[in-house]
Protein backbone atom coordinates (compact mmCIF):
# COMPACT_ATOMS: atom_id res chain seq x y z
CA UNK A 1 0.00 0.00 0.00
CA UNK A 2 2.17 2.60 1.01
CA UNK A 3 4.49 1.61 -2.38
CA UNK A 4 1.67 2.55 -4.56
CA UNK A 5 1.13 5.90 -2.67
CA UNK A 6 4.71 6.56 -2.98
CA UNK A 7 4.39 5.70 -6.85
CA UNK A 8 1.66 7.72 -6.90
CA UNK A 9 2.77 10.92 -5.55
CA UNK A 10 6.18 10.76 -7.58
CA UNK A 11 4.34 10.36 -10.30
CA UNK A 12 2.41 13.86 -9.18
CA UNK A 13 4.89 15.27 -8.49
CA UNK A 14 6.97 14.82 -11.88
CA UNK A 15 3.93 15.88 -13.54
CA UNK A 16 3.80 18.91 -11.70
CA UNK A 17 6.74 20.01 -12.56
CA UNK A 18 6.50 18.85 -16.32
CA UNK A 19 3.33 21.57 -16.37
CA UNK A 20 5.16 23.94 -14.44
CA UNK A 21 8.12 23.74 -16.85
CA UNK A 22 5.88 23.94 -19.54
CA UNK A 23 3.67 27.16 -18.64
CA UNK A 24 7.67 28.90 -17.57
CA UNK A 25 8.60 28.48 -20.94
CA UNK A 26 5.63 29.61 -22.88
CA UNK A 27 5.17 32.37 -20.58
CA UNK A 28 9.07 33.55 -21.44
CA UNK A 29 8.36 33.31 -25.34
CA UNK A 30 5.19 35.45 -24.86
CA UNK A 31 7.23 38.34 -22.67
CA UNK A 32 10.55 38.50 -24.50
CA UNK A 33 11.23 40.77 -26.96
CA UNK A 34 11.80 38.95 -30.44
CA UNK A 35 13.18 40.58 -33.33
CA UNK A 36 12.24 40.23 -37.35
CA UNK A 37 11.45 36.60 -38.87
CA UNK A 38 12.58 37.51 -42.02
CA UNK A 39 15.55 34.83 -43.02
CA UNK A 40 18.23 36.45 -45.30
CA UNK A 41 20.12 34.88 -48.19
CA UNK A 42 22.08 31.60 -47.61
CA UNK A 43 22.58 32.91 -43.53
CA UNK A 44 19.57 31.57 -42.19
CA UNK A 45 22.02 31.35 -39.42
CA UNK A 46 22.74 35.14 -39.08
CA UNK A 47 19.12 36.53 -39.97
CA UNK A 48 17.16 33.58 -37.80
CA UNK A 49 14.85 34.65 -35.47
CA UNK A 50 14.63 33.36 -32.46
CA UNK A 51 12.08 31.22 -33.29
CA UNK A 52 12.19 30.41 -36.65
CA UNK A 53 15.40 28.50 -37.30
CA UNK A 54 16.72 28.58 -33.68
CA UNK A 55 18.44 25.40 -33.98
CA UNK A 56 20.66 26.98 -37.01
CA UNK A 57 20.90 30.16 -35.17
CA UNK A 58 22.49 28.39 -31.72
CA UNK A 59 25.01 26.39 -33.46
CA UNK A 60 26.33 29.51 -35.51
CA UNK A 61 26.17 31.18 -32.17
CA UNK A 62 28.37 28.71 -30.67
CA UNK A 63 30.72 28.89 -33.51
CA UNK A 64 30.53 32.89 -33.42
CA UNK A 65 31.45 32.85 -29.50
CA UNK A 66 34.47 30.75 -29.87
CA UNK A 67 35.57 32.48 -32.52
CA UNK A 68 35.25 35.77 -30.99
CA UNK A 69 36.89 35.11 -27.84
CA UNK A 70 40.43 36.77 -27.70
CA UNK A 71 38.80 39.39 -30.42
CA UNK A 72 36.82 40.78 -27.11
CA UNK A 73 39.12 40.33 -25.19
CA UNK A 74 41.53 42.69 -27.32
CA UNK A 75 38.30 45.12 -27.62
CA UNK A 76 39.64 48.06 -25.66
CA UNK A 77 43.08 47.99 -27.09
CA UNK A 78 41.47 48.49 -30.55
CA UNK A 79 40.49 51.05 -32.30
CA UNK A 80 36.93 51.53 -34.22
CA UNK A 81 36.31 55.00 -35.97
CA UNK A 82 32.56 55.62 -36.97
CA UNK A 83 32.23 58.21 -39.61
CA UNK A 84 28.49 59.52 -39.28
CA UNK A 85 27.26 61.59 -41.73
CA UNK A 86 24.06 62.30 -44.18
CA UNK A 87 23.80 61.61 -48.33
CA UNK A 88 25.81 64.74 -50.28
CA UNK A 89 28.14 66.30 -46.90
CA UNK A 90 31.59 65.44 -47.51
CA UNK A 91 31.45 61.87 -46.28
CA UNK A 92 33.55 60.48 -48.80
CA UNK A 93 36.41 62.79 -48.19
CA UNK A 94 36.53 62.09 -44.48
CA UNK A 95 36.35 58.19 -45.17
CA UNK A 96 39.37 58.28 -47.70
CA UNK A 97 41.88 60.06 -44.78
CA UNK A 98 41.40 56.85 -42.96
CA UNK A 99 40.51 54.73 -46.04
CA UNK A 100 44.31 55.66 -47.41
CA UNK A 101 45.74 54.30 -43.39
CA UNK A 102 47.43 51.06 -44.17
CA UNK A 103 46.97 49.67 -40.77
CA UNK A 104 43.26 50.27 -40.89
CA UNK A 105 40.54 47.99 -41.85
CA UNK A 106 37.82 50.30 -43.45
CA UNK A 107 34.80 49.93 -44.86
CA UNK A 108 32.91 52.07 -47.62
CA UNK A 109 29.25 51.92 -46.42
CA UNK A 110 28.56 49.10 -45.09
CA UNK A 111 25.18 49.35 -44.46
CA UNK A 112 24.31 49.77 -48.01
CA UNK A 113 24.06 46.19 -47.44
CA UNK A 114 20.41 46.50 -45.45
CA UNK A 115 18.71 48.81 -48.30
CA UNK A 116 20.11 45.75 -50.53
CA UNK A 117 18.24 43.14 -48.35
CA UNK A 118 14.71 45.58 -48.08
CA UNK A 119 15.15 46.02 -51.64
CA UNK A 120 15.45 42.73 -52.92
CA UNK A 121 12.33 41.83 -50.16
CA UNK A 122 14.29 39.63 -48.14
CA UNK A 123 13.86 42.52 -45.09
CA UNK A 124 11.10 44.96 -43.98
CA UNK A 125 11.39 48.61 -43.60
CA UNK A 126 10.58 48.77 -39.75
CA UNK A 127 13.70 45.83 -39.40
CA UNK A 128 16.13 48.24 -40.57
CA UNK A 129 17.29 49.61 -36.95
CA UNK A 130 17.37 45.82 -35.65
CA UNK A 131 19.10 44.14 -38.42
CA UNK A 132 21.50 47.74 -38.65
CA UNK A 133 23.20 47.06 -35.07
CA UNK A 134 23.55 43.37 -35.63
CA UNK A 135 25.27 43.60 -39.08
CA UNK A 136 27.39 46.52 -37.90
CA UNK A 137 28.50 44.40 -34.30
CA UNK A 138 29.18 41.47 -36.72
CA UNK A 139 31.15 43.62 -38.88
CA UNK A 140 33.23 45.56 -36.31
CA UNK A 141 34.39 41.96 -34.96
CA UNK A 142 35.35 40.74 -38.69
CA UNK A 143 32.14 38.37 -38.96
CA UNK A 144 31.40 38.04 -42.95
CA UNK A 145 28.63 36.33 -44.26
CA UNK A 146 27.24 35.49 -47.65
CA UNK A 147 24.51 37.96 -48.19
CA UNK A 148 27.00 40.61 -46.84
CA UNK A 149 29.15 39.25 -49.86
CA UNK A 150 27.02 39.24 -52.14
CA UNK A 151 25.17 42.61 -51.56
CA UNK A 152 28.86 44.84 -51.28
CA UNK A 153 30.12 42.45 -54.64
CA UNK A 154 26.74 43.62 -56.44
CA UNK A 155 27.10 47.42 -55.42
CA UNK A 156 30.47 47.58 -56.36
CA UNK A 157 31.36 51.33 -54.77
CA UNK A 158 31.58 49.27 -51.99
CA UNK A 159 34.87 47.67 -53.25
CA UNK A 160 36.25 50.48 -55.16
CA UNK A 161 35.87 52.71 -52.26
CA UNK A 162 37.67 50.35 -49.94
CA UNK A 163 41.04 50.04 -50.29
CA UNK A 164 41.57 47.03 -48.47
CA UNK A 165 38.95 44.81 -50.59
CA UNK A 166 39.88 46.67 -53.67
CA UNK A 167 43.82 44.98 -53.02
CA UNK A 168 41.82 41.92 -52.18
CA UNK A 169 40.01 41.79 -55.33
CA UNK A 170 41.90 43.52 -58.23
CA UNK A 171 43.87 40.70 -59.01
CA UNK A 172 40.71 38.73 -59.43
CA UNK A 173 38.99 40.56 -62.33
CA UNK A 174 35.88 42.79 -62.36
CA UNK A 175 33.55 40.62 -60.22
CA UNK A 176 36.40 39.71 -57.50
CA UNK A 177 35.70 36.28 -58.92
CA UNK A 178 36.03 33.43 -56.20
CA UNK A 179 36.52 35.72 -53.24
CA UNK A 180 35.31 33.96 -49.87
CA UNK A 181 33.81 35.19 -46.85
CA UNK A 182 36.91 33.32 -45.04
CA UNK A 183 39.27 34.83 -47.17
CA UNK A 184 37.71 38.42 -45.84
CA UNK A 185 37.73 37.70 -42.43
CA UNK A 186 41.68 36.33 -42.50
CA UNK A 187 42.67 39.33 -43.90
CA UNK A 188 40.52 41.71 -41.56
CA UNK A 189 41.82 39.94 -38.44
CA UNK A 190 45.76 40.81 -39.69
CA UNK A 191 44.63 44.38 -38.85
CA UNK A 192 44.61 43.92 -35.16
CA UNK A 193 40.83 45.01 -34.49
CA UNK A 194 41.50 48.12 -36.09
CA UNK A 195 38.65 49.67 -38.12
CA UNK A 196 37.24 52.44 -40.17
CA UNK A 197 33.99 52.99 -41.52
CA UNK A 198 31.86 55.58 -43.27
CA UNK A 199 28.17 56.15 -42.84
CA UNK A 200 25.39 57.65 -44.27
CA UNK A 201 22.64 54.96 -43.12
CA UNK A 202 23.31 55.07 -39.29
CA UNK A 203 23.20 57.08 -36.45
CA UNK A 204 24.36 57.16 -32.62
CA UNK A 205 21.65 54.46 -31.69
CA UNK A 206 22.86 52.64 -34.27
CA UNK A 207 26.25 52.96 -33.33
CA UNK A 208 25.79 52.87 -29.30
CA UNK A 209 25.37 48.86 -29.15
CA UNK A 210 29.50 48.98 -30.05
CA UNK A 211 30.07 50.96 -26.78
CA UNK A 212 27.47 49.20 -24.11
CA UNK A 213 27.11 46.14 -25.68
CA UNK A 214 30.81 45.12 -27.01
CA UNK A 215 32.71 47.60 -25.17
CA UNK A 216 34.77 48.50 -27.70
CA UNK A 217 37.03 51.39 -28.63
CA UNK A 218 34.69 53.60 -30.70
CA UNK A 219 35.58 57.38 -31.94
CA UNK A 220 33.06 59.24 -33.59
CA UNK A 221 33.22 61.40 -36.09
CA UNK A 222 30.23 63.46 -36.69
CA UNK A 223 30.18 65.37 -40.13
CA UNK A 224 27.72 68.52 -39.97
CA UNK A 225 27.56 70.64 -43.72
CA UNK A 226 25.63 73.55 -44.28
CA UNK A 227 22.29 72.18 -45.26
CA UNK A 228 22.36 74.52 -48.23
CA UNK A 229 25.53 73.17 -49.63
CA UNK A 230 23.77 69.40 -48.87
CA UNK A 231 21.24 70.69 -51.00
CA UNK A 232 22.69 72.07 -53.72
CA UNK A 233 24.79 69.15 -53.56
CA UNK A 234 21.31 66.85 -54.20
CA UNK A 235 19.54 68.56 -56.66
CA UNK A 236 22.97 68.21 -58.86
CA UNK A 237 22.99 64.27 -57.80
CA UNK A 238 19.24 63.87 -58.50
CA UNK A 239 19.68 65.93 -62.12
CA UNK A 240 22.81 63.34 -63.04
CA UNK A 241 20.05 61.00 -62.37
CA UNK A 242 17.31 62.00 -64.69
CA UNK A 243 19.64 63.34 -67.53
CA UNK A 244 21.31 59.51 -67.76
CA UNK A 245 17.59 58.45 -68.53
CA UNK A 246 17.21 59.40 -72.42
CA UNK A 247 13.66 60.69 -72.74
CA UNK A 248 14.49 62.97 -69.65
CA UNK A 249 17.88 64.32 -70.94
CA UNK A 250 16.11 65.24 -74.67
CA UNK A 251 13.14 67.01 -73.10
CA UNK A 252 14.19 70.81 -72.22
CA UNK A 253 11.17 71.26 -70.47
CA UNK A 254 11.62 69.22 -67.82
CA UNK A 255 11.36 71.03 -64.29
CA UNK A 256 15.04 70.46 -62.45
CA UNK A 257 14.60 72.78 -59.39
CA UNK A 258 14.51 71.28 -55.86
CA UNK A 259 10.74 71.27 -55.48
CA UNK A 260 10.12 69.45 -58.83
CA UNK A 261 13.04 66.84 -57.49
CA UNK A 262 10.85 66.18 -54.30
CA UNK A 263 13.74 67.50 -52.26
CA UNK A 264 11.82 69.83 -50.12
CA UNK A 265 9.25 67.72 -49.38
CA UNK A 266 8.39 66.02 -46.49
CA UNK A 267 7.81 63.06 -48.00
CA UNK A 268 9.08 62.93 -51.79
CA UNK A 269 5.75 62.47 -54.16
CA UNK A 270 8.51 61.75 -57.05
CA UNK A 271 8.57 58.16 -58.62
CA UNK A 272 11.83 57.45 -56.93
CA UNK A 273 13.35 57.37 -53.90
CA UNK A 274 15.16 60.72 -52.70
CA UNK A 275 16.44 62.11 -49.61
CA UNK A 276 14.80 65.14 -48.86
CA UNK A 277 16.33 68.25 -46.84
CA UNK A 278 13.71 67.27 -44.41
CA UNK A 279 14.47 64.44 -43.31
CA UNK A 280 18.69 65.75 -43.36
CA UNK A 281 17.54 68.31 -40.82
CA UNK A 282 15.72 66.11 -38.47
CA UNK A 283 18.62 63.92 -38.53
CA UNK A 284 20.85 66.73 -37.54
CA UNK A 285 18.79 68.00 -34.83
CA UNK A 286 18.38 63.92 -33.40
CA UNK A 287 21.72 63.84 -33.57
CA UNK A 288 23.06 66.69 -32.45
CA UNK A 289 20.63 66.44 -29.55
CA UNK A 290 22.04 63.29 -28.04
CA UNK A 291 25.36 64.48 -28.30
CA UNK A 292 24.79 68.12 -26.69
CA UNK A 293 23.37 65.78 -23.92
CA UNK A 294 26.80 64.25 -23.47
CA UNK A 295 25.47 61.11 -22.31
CA UNK A 296 28.17 58.95 -20.71
CA UNK A 297 28.72 56.37 -23.06
CA UNK A 298 29.65 58.97 -25.57
CA UNK A 299 32.63 60.36 -22.97
CA UNK A 300 35.99 60.44 -25.25
CA UNK A 301 33.80 58.80 -28.10
CA UNK A 302 32.80 61.94 -30.39
CA UNK A 303 33.66 64.56 -32.33
CA UNK A 304 31.41 66.90 -34.35
CA UNK A 305 33.58 68.01 -37.82
CA UNK A 306 31.73 70.86 -40.22
CA UNK A 307 32.33 70.01 -44.38
CA UNK A 308 33.52 74.10 -44.27
CA UNK A 309 35.95 73.49 -41.91
CA UNK A 310 37.66 70.88 -43.34
CA UNK A 311 36.99 72.04 -46.92
CA UNK A 312 39.22 75.30 -45.83
CA UNK A 313 41.78 74.30 -43.73
CA UNK A 314 41.78 70.26 -44.60
CA UNK A 315 45.21 69.49 -43.39
CA UNK A 316 44.60 70.92 -40.24
CA UNK A 317 41.22 69.10 -39.87
CA UNK A 318 42.59 65.84 -40.72
CA UNK A 319 45.59 66.33 -38.06
CA UNK A 320 43.01 67.24 -35.67
CA UNK A 321 40.92 64.06 -36.36
CA UNK A 322 43.61 61.91 -36.26
CA UNK A 323 44.93 63.67 -33.05
CA UNK A 324 41.23 62.61 -31.31
CA UNK A 325 41.29 59.13 -32.29
CA UNK A 326 44.72 58.69 -30.87
CA UNK A 327 46.77 58.24 -33.96
CA UNK A 328 49.73 60.37 -35.42
CA UNK A 329 48.38 61.10 -39.13
CA UNK A 330 51.07 59.12 -42.29
CA UNK A 331 53.02 60.70 -44.28
CA UNK A 332 50.71 59.46 -47.15
CA UNK A 333 47.97 60.86 -45.91
CA UNK A 334 49.46 64.00 -45.85
CA UNK A 335 50.49 63.69 -49.21
CA UNK A 336 46.96 62.84 -50.61
CA UNK A 337 45.28 65.77 -48.55
CA UNK A 338 47.43 68.21 -50.38
CA UNK A 339 47.00 66.15 -53.31
CA UNK A 340 43.18 65.58 -53.49
CA UNK A 341 41.87 68.65 -51.67
CA UNK A 342 43.75 71.75 -54.16
CA UNK A 343 42.15 70.48 -57.63
CA UNK A 344 41.38 73.33 -60.44
CA UNK A 345 38.18 71.46 -61.90
CA UNK A 346 37.80 73.51 -64.71
CA UNK A 347 41.08 72.15 -66.27
CA UNK A 348 39.62 69.54 -68.60
CA UNK A 349 42.22 66.71 -67.58
CA UNK A 350 41.40 67.30 -63.84
CA UNK A 351 37.36 66.71 -65.25
CA UNK A 352 38.39 63.47 -66.94
CA UNK A 353 40.10 62.14 -63.76
CA UNK A 354 37.29 62.88 -61.54
CA UNK A 355 35.42 61.08 -63.95
CA UNK A 356 37.42 58.50 -63.98
CA UNK A 357 37.72 58.60 -59.44
CA UNK A 358 34.17 57.95 -59.65
CA UNK A 359 31.80 60.87 -60.52
CA UNK A 360 29.74 62.33 -57.80
CA UNK A 361 31.95 60.22 -55.46
CA UNK A 362 34.77 61.47 -56.36
CA UNK A 363 37.71 62.99 -53.83
CA UNK A 364 39.59 64.91 -55.97
CA UNK A 365 38.20 68.41 -56.43
CA UNK A 366 38.90 72.05 -55.36
CA UNK A 367 37.54 71.60 -51.31
CA UNK A 368 37.40 75.22 -50.62
CA UNK A 369 35.23 75.81 -54.00
CA UNK A 370 32.89 72.80 -53.96
CA UNK A 371 32.40 74.01 -50.06
CA UNK A 372 30.85 77.36 -51.46
CA UNK A 373 29.30 76.20 -54.98
CA UNK A 374 25.84 76.26 -53.35
CA UNK A 375 25.83 80.47 -53.45
CA UNK A 376 26.14 80.24 -57.71
CA UNK A 377 24.04 77.34 -58.50
CA UNK A 378 21.11 77.79 -55.89
CA UNK A 379 18.63 80.56 -56.28
CA UNK A 380 17.61 83.01 -53.54
CA UNK A 381 14.37 81.30 -53.24
CA UNK A 382 15.73 78.09 -53.14
CA UNK A 383 17.83 79.25 -50.47
CA UNK A 384 15.26 80.44 -48.22
CA UNK A 385 13.10 77.32 -48.55
CA UNK A 386 16.03 75.33 -47.37
CA UNK A 387 16.45 78.06 -44.55
CA UNK A 388 12.71 77.61 -43.36
CA UNK A 389 12.95 74.02 -43.11
CA UNK A 390 16.58 74.21 -41.34
CA UNK A 391 16.68 77.48 -39.36
CA UNK A 392 17.38 76.42 -36.12
CA UNK A 393 20.24 74.10 -36.79
CA UNK A 394 21.79 76.90 -39.08
CA UNK A 395 21.87 79.17 -36.39
CA UNK A 396 23.29 76.74 -33.74
CA UNK A 397 25.67 75.24 -36.10
CA UNK A 398 27.35 78.86 -37.36
CA UNK A 399 25.67 79.04 -40.88
CA UNK A 400 23.86 82.30 -41.40
CA UNK A 401 20.84 82.81 -42.95
CA UNK A 402 20.71 84.94 -46.56
CA UNK A 403 17.87 86.88 -47.07
CA UNK A 404 18.32 89.42 -50.10
CA UNK A 405 19.94 88.31 -53.62
CA UNK A 406 22.98 90.62 -53.18
CA UNK A 407 24.22 88.99 -49.83
CA UNK A 408 23.92 85.43 -52.06
CA UNK A 409 26.49 86.58 -54.56
CA UNK A 410 28.64 88.42 -52.23
CA UNK A 411 32.02 86.39 -51.08
CA UNK A 412 32.45 89.02 -48.37
CA UNK A 413 29.04 88.02 -46.54
CA UNK A 414 30.76 85.18 -44.77
CA UNK A 415 28.13 82.02 -44.75
CA UNK A 416 30.34 80.40 -41.70
CA UNK A 417 30.26 81.59 -38.37
CA UNK A 418 31.65 80.02 -34.51
CA UNK A 419 29.58 76.70 -33.29
CA UNK A 420 26.62 78.47 -30.70
CA UNK A 421 27.31 75.51 -28.93
CA UNK A 422 30.96 76.38 -27.58
CA UNK A 423 34.42 75.79 -29.65
CA UNK A 424 35.05 72.52 -27.43
CA UNK A 425 32.79 70.30 -29.63
CA UNK A 426 34.53 67.14 -29.09
CA UNK A 427 32.44 65.40 -25.70
CA UNK A 428 35.21 64.66 -23.18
Amino acid sequence: MRFHFKFFACTLIVAACLWFAYWESNLSNKLSPKGPKQVIYKDRALFASDDDNADALNVHQNQFNSSLLNTRNESQSGLHVMILARMRTGSTLIGEIFNQNQDLFYLFEPLHTIDCYVRRGFMEEEERIFRSKYLLKNLNQCHFTESYLECIMAWGLGVYKSKVLYDMCAPRGKHCSGITVNEIAQECKTYNNRFAMKFIRADLEIIKPLVTEKGMNVKVIHLIRDPRGTANSRKKYYNDMLNSRRPQRLDRTVDRSMKALGLLDREPHVPYKVNTIESLCQWMRDTVGIATDRPEWLKGRYKMVRYEDMASDPLRIARDIYSFVGLDLPDNIVQWVKENTDVDNSDPSEKLLAARGGGVFSTHKNSTKTASSWRKYLGLDEVKEVQRICGDMMSLLGYPVIEQEKDLKNEDFHVTKPLKIGADITIT
